[in-house]
């Protein structure tokens, strides 16, 4: 009988468990038990839709990887999932996640796979139990490969950005779909259709301006350059006697007229001269309605006029205190513009018709009287003026320098890293291609694996046949990369970021200080060092990476060994540090400079160079020399050799050092963009720099 009595009263504990899970007081009708969670037993919550206590719901952690040679991002509906910034979220057991990939411009989205299985952009997956998901987006480039690299007069070939990373300054349209534009480190750039070559100007000078027709152009440029191009081959002219920048030009059938610093004023009719202008204020644009009026714009707001027998200077009140940057004209419309956003029209008098403070406006011209406007504002920006308002007809990533056009609607735009942008009438499109993300290291495995690292976490890989851009997972700045094989590459950056490529996707690590690392080197697989600010040193053996210690503890910039008890460091205010497999102490002496170290390598340890901004120091038998380039170079970083009496130096504006065992000579690159870091491998010399420059040779 007492057995029967715990079994009722067992029964009637369970019901009423039942009954409160399922909403009920002992009728048949649910009626509402709770209005938050915490009304309802453990293990179970609230559904506000209807007040009834219903089991939590259970998640697990999805993670996204990124692979393949193109690029692009992926989300996940309900939102858990932006990859990009996020690529590891939580998603519910038992419910739909559709994920959602957004190919770059280049790329395309080959499938999804691991995780979750689609040929399309999007996939569905409903996690049964809470083991972690990892899924697998593979991005390939889209359609063709990118344009082979264009090769420079020096021999060097771009392979990012293409067909240049040169600034372009200026650009003429001289017939349908054909343009040529110039630009800095001596660039021109003929394009036609969709078509770019780069063409030979035999002059390493930035060049500002360019004017003329198919078969005879005329370029000008900083150091009084000034070049002729007849059939599409260009060839020096005598500036009489200017030797300082020339910044635009412009000519009406056999004169010509170019402008620059100083105030000065050259004019060719067979050859060229001086025209007299009193004044000395800096001329940035030319622009002439004929050859009896012709006016001349730049700084301060000056305006020079000619009249057909004299230049007459003004400073214009309108643009008192401003830069005029460009000036354009078209059947007797005439519009300028300056450096604070300002566009002007002139009738009888010039008047401001637009001002916006945060555009950066470079480049103008006309389609009949319709003014276009080219420069940047947070990217690169073309705007015309529809007759009402200003209309912003295309954004890209950099911003714009220069606008051409002609009567048929084909315009070109030119600008920061080898920018080119193009419309026939239909909605632009770049005419370049590769990122122009800064780029700050490079390691060749051979010629068919080169990393280069850079800005906004930026990974590039060479396969062999072009470079692509691979995510990584990182957003932050990569200072350095080395790899001990194909499939076992190493990066580290801002924030004590280490990444590691297995030869299948990315992992991160972060070391546990924080500090930035700005080197990397290894000597193989398991004896691996990078150095970073703040005197920080981690050494992977292997398996994991522990820090070591240093005294003193600048900011390091550069990392060598030739073997695990052989290992130097450099960096800030001229340190060399040292160790023997333990804690890293200063080389004494150590060079005599109080500059950044950005780079160390040599034939071995008693015998290396490091670069210190102006200069390179040699380490012979425990002793300094030191080794002033002539001419002078700035910013010296980037340091790589192949033995003793082969190495390489990168630095400012192009700048390559080689040294053949005897002395360091100057290596014309064709760059005009800093350059950052160099390697070699199999013959072929890899260098890279800001800008998103890469160059092959």
């Amino acid at each position: 009988m007492r057995l029967f009595r715990r079994s009722v009263l067992f029964l009637a504990a369970g019901a009423g468990l039942l009954a409160a899970q399922l909403g009920c007081s002992g009728s048949t009708k649910p009626v509402s038990v709770c209005q938050d969670d915490t009304n309802c037993p453990d293990g179970q919550m609230c559904r506000i839709s209807d007040g009834l206590c219903v089991l939590k719901p259970k998640y697990t952690t999805l993670t996204i990887i990124k692979t393949g040679d193109g690029s692009g991002t992926i989300t996940s509906t309900p939102a858990a999932i932006d990859c990009g910034s996020t690529c590891e979220g939580m998603i519910q057991v038992g419910a739909k996640t559709t994920l959602t990939a957004a190919p770059a411009l280049g790329s395309q989205v080959a499938s999804f796979s691991i995780g979750c299985l689609s040929a399309s952009n999007t996939c569905e997956l409903t996690p049964a139990d809470t083991e972690p998901v990892r899924v697998l987006v593979n991005f390939s480039l889209a359609g063709t490969p990118p344009p082979a690299a264009q090769c420079n007069a020096s021999g060097f070939c771009w392979e990012n950005p293409k067909p240049t990373g040169n600034r372009m300054n200026d650009s003429i349209m001289v017939g349908p779909r054909e343009m040529w534009a110039v630009g800095n480190g001596g660039t021109i750039v003929h394009s036609v259709g969709t078509t770019n070559t780069l063409v030979a100007s035999g002059t390493t000078k930035n060049l500002n301006g360019i004017w003329g027709s198919s078969g005879d152009l005329y370029v000008v440029g900083d150091g009084g350059t000034i070049l002729h191009g007849v059939g599409g081959s260009f060839s020096p002219e005598s500036a009489a006697g200017v030797t300082t920048a020339l910044n635009d030009v412009w000519g009406s059938g056999s004169t010509v007229i170019a402008v620059g610093a100083g105030g000065v004023i050259l004019r060719r009719s067979g050859t060229w001269s001086k025209d007299t202008n009193t004044s000395t204020a800096e001329l940035r644009g030319v622009y002439g309605s004929s050859l009896t009026d012709i006016w001349a714009v730049g700084v301060g707001g000056t305006t020079v006029r000619f009249d057909g027998s004299s230049w007459t200077p003004k400073t214009e009140g309108v643009f008192a205190g401003l830069t005029v940057r460009a000036i354009a004209g078209n059947t007797g419309t005439i519009y300028a513009i300056d450096s604070q956003g300002g566009i002007y029209l002139y009738n009888a008098g010039w008047t401001k018709v637009r001002t916006n403070a945060t555009d950066d406006l470079w480049g103008l011209t006309l389609i009949g009287t319709t003014p276009y406007v080219a420069g940047s504002n947070n990217g690169g920006m073309v705007m015309h003026y529809d007759g009402s308002s200003w209309v912003k007809d295309v954004t890209a990533n950099d911003g714009f320098r220069s606008i051409a056009a002609n009567n048929t609607g084909d315009q070109f735009a030119v600008g920061d890293s080898g920018a080119i942008w193009q419309t026939t009438g239909t909605p632009w499109q770049p005419r370049s291609t590769g990122t122009t993300a800064p780029l700050y290291g490079v390691w060749a495995v051979d010629a068919q694996n080169v990393w280069a690292v850079g800005g906004g976490g930026t990974v590039m890989r060479y396969n062999g046949s072009y470079f692509s851009s691979v995510s990584a997972g990182a957003s932050g700045i990569l200072y350095g990369v080395w790899a001990a094989s194909a499939g076992d590459v190493w990066a580290v950056g801002i924030g004590g970021n280490i990444l590691h490529y297995d030869g299948t996707s990315w992992k991160t690590t972060v070391i546990s200080s924080g500090q930035t690392l700005r080197a990397i080197y290894g000597v193989s697989a398991s004896r691996i060092w990078a150095v970073g600010d703040n005197g920080t040193v981690v050494a992977y053996d292997g398996t994991s990476w522990t820090p070591m210690a240093v005294s003193p503890t600048p900011n390091l910039r550069a990392v060598w060994a030739t073997s695990a008890t052989d290992i130097w460091a450099a960096g800030d205010m001229g340190n060399v540090l040292h160790s023997t497999g333990g804690a890293f102490s200063s080389v004494t002496p150590g060079p005599a400079t109080t500059a950044s170290i950005g780079g160390i390598f040599g034939s071995n340890s008693g015998d290396f160079w490091v670069t210190a901004d102006t200069s390179l120091f040699r380490y012979q038998a425990g002793s300094w020399s030191q080794s002033t380039p002539s001419p002078a170079v700035s910013g010296l970083r980037g340091l790589w050799g192949t033995s003793g009496t082969d190495l390489y130096a990168t630095g400012s504006a192009g700048t390559l050092l080689r040294f053949n065992g005897i002395s360091w000579t100057p290596v014309d690159t064709g760059a005009a963009s800093d350059l950052t870091a160099v390697v070699s491998s199999q013959n072929k010399l890899w260098v890279v720099g800001t800008s998103g420059t890469i160059l092959r040779k």
